[in-house]
Order: structure tokens, then sequence, then C-alpha cells
């Protein structure tokens, strides 16, 4: 592969890269609320907060399995 070749390939993956957005923690909490509060789909928080649905199921996930481990813990501590 000729130099140029291999500087179009590396600018195509660059280009291909999806910038992360950063949330602060406290949006990340008031989307958490709305979902826990149990009156919206996943869908319908999702698009009320102009975020992916993929990102608000991830937080919840993530939420979810923290506290699991949490409780976990705490009863292990007993």
């Amino acid at each position: 592969m000729s130099c140029p070749e291999i500087a179009l390939q590396k600018k195509v993956k660059q280009m291909r890269k999806v910038q992360r957005k950063n949330y602060s923690e406290e949006f990340r909490e008031k989307v958490l609320a709305a979902y826990y509060d149990g009156q919206e789909t996943v869908l319908m928080i999702a698009r009320r907060f102009g975020v992916k649905r993929d990102t608000v199921s991830g937080w919840v996930r993530r939420h979810d399995k923290a506290k699991k481990l949490l409780l976990h813990y705490q009863k292990a501590s007993r």
C-alpha cells in the first residue's frame, strides 16, 4: 500500500469515529428519575430529553447494576 492510501484510510477512520457527548450527572439523574417514575417509555424519555434511546437504556442498565452491587455489599458487610 502506498503512503497516500494509508493516509486516506486513516482519514476515513477518523471521520467514522462518533463523537461522544458528555452529559452532566445532574442531567442523567433527571433522565433516570423520569424512567423510574414509570409514566413514560424509554423512547418517550429519550425524545423529551434529546438523547438516543440506547443512551437512556444504558444509563438505566448501569444504574440497576450499581444498585444491585451496593445492596450485595451492604448485606455482606452485616
